[in-house]
Parts: C-alpha cells; sequence; structure tokens
C-alpha cells in the first residue's frame, strides 16, 4: 500500500513539474527553441519522446578554422601520487623479426594479445613499433 502511495505522488509530482515551451521561445529547428532570459542565460527547449527538455546554452568558444587543434596526447596523466608518464601505444608493443614476418606482442587486460604481420604490409602504427624496437637494440648493443 505503501509503495502504490509512493509511486502516485512521484507520477503526480513529475506531472507537475512538466516542462514546457514558453510562448516567447523562437523555434531555430524543428523541434529545437532557444529563449533569452533577463538576465542573459539562453536555454534550449528539445520536444523528445519523452516530453520537453531544458538545457542551459554552452558558451560558443571560437576556433580559427585554417588552425584546427593540434591532436597531442598528454605526456603525463596526473594522479593523486603525482604526475606519471603515459606510455605510446607503440611504446607497449614487442616485436620479433622471424624473417620477413614480424610478430608483435602487447599486453591486454585480457592477456597477452599477439599478431603477425609481413614487412611490407605493416600499417603506421606496426612500423613505429618496429622502428623502436630496431633503435632499441642498437642501442643497447649485441650480447656477448
Amino acid at each position: 500500500m505503501l509503495r502504490i502511495i509512493v509511486t502516485a505522488a512521484l507520477v503526480v509530482g513529475c506531472a507537475a513539474a512538466e516542462t514546457t515551451i514558453p510562448k516567447t521561445a523562437v523555434e531555430v529547428e524543428p523541434g529545437v527553441y532557444k529563449q533569452t532570459e533577463d538576465s542573459g542565460k539562453t536555454y534550449i527547449f528539445r520536444k523528445t519522446p519523452f516530453g520537453v527538455v531544458k538545457s542551459l546554452e554552452k558558451a560558443k568558444t571560437s576556433k580559427p578554422a585554417d588552425d584546427p587543434a593540434p591532436a597531442v596526447k598528454p605526456a603525463a596523466t596526473a594522479t593523486p601520487f603525482g604526475d606519471v608518464k603515459t606510455p605510446s601505444k607503440t611504446e607497449q608493443i614487442k616485436v620479433t623479426e622471424r624473417g620477413d614476418i614480424l610478430e608483435f606482442e602487447r599486453a591486454s587486460p585480457f592477456g597477452s594479445y599477439k599478431w603477425k604481420a609481413k614487412k611490407s604490409e605493416l600499417k603506421d602504427s606496426e612500423r613505429e613499433a618496429w622502428e623502436r624496437s630496431k633503435s632499441q637494440t642498437a642501442a643497447s648493443g649485441p650480447k656477448e
């Protein structure tokens, strides 16, 4: 019985708090309306199958079209224990040469992930991992 009363109260409360599109709102697209209040805030109203959704319009940041933002990955990740250097994906790949075929191995949450590729059919990331692997073996020198 208590569940029925609580459910009914929630339904009535949600129905009373239903958002409606104000008469002063301007239709921007079909089903999308904008309204600017006296305080300067602009709200967007969208018609959805579940009713009207009201959201605050985010400030638009203008970027020059000729200077796109560079896709640079952060060099370090901030943690509670200090900044931690995040290795690139190619640094996490182990490469073994077997004649004309390269064997790649990378750790994953589900165990070791292994694959093979011909030297002539390498992807950019595989080629980068192979180059890194060659430079590391050359830097460490031959084993005696």
